[in-house]
């Protein structure tokens, strides 16, 4: 099993060059400071490696974007951190990986096209993509609300009791 999830990941290098690139195209195009862009560039790639296995091994694609998200989110949350900028700017340019774009594009195609079947294939796959990467997105944010929160009573109680 491990070896065919290699294999595919090594036949589907090229979508992963391709999602590091647009990564690093989206960023210089929202003008992102030179440092950071290796981070973003990476975490793209990472992202839809993420995606590509979680579909690989027969999950849905609600879950691969679940869990991407939920990477996407991590990862932001701590270059945030450690670089001291706006989480925003990196869950925005690293998610761009996993963005459902060829699946809203068929949508409404079918749309115009009048195949209607068709349509609704497209525009489900498109919907379950974006409300994954929604829900873990969220799950982080709370979690991380939570967690900021409950650290900074923690420091104020010790800053409160050393006096």
């Amino acid at each position: 099993m491990i070896g065919e999830l290699i294999t595919y990941l090594l036949q589907a290098f090229p979508q992963l060059i391709a999602a590091f690139l647009g990564t690093l195209g989206f960023a210089l195009v929202f003008k992102m400071k030179g440092s950071y862009l290796p981070f973003v560039s990476i975490g793209g790639f990472f992202t839809y490696a993420i995606f590509l296995t979680i579909t690989f091994l027969g999950y849905s694609e609600f879950i691969a974007a679940l869990i991407s998200a939920i990477f996407v989110a991590l990862l932001s949350e701590t270059l945030a951190r450690i670089l001291k900028a706006p989480t925003v700017i990196f869950l925005t340019t690293v998610s761009i990986s996993i963005v459902p774009g060829s699946s809203l594009y068929y949508s409404m195609r079918y749309l115009l096209l009048q195949d209607f079947e068709s349509f609704s294939q497209a525009f489900k796959s498109t919907c379950f993509i974006a409300a994954g990467i929604v829900c873990g997105i969220v799950i982080i944010s709370v979690f991380m609300k939570i967690f900021m929160t409950i650290k900074t009573q923690i420091f104020s109680y010790h800053q409160q009791n050393i006096k």
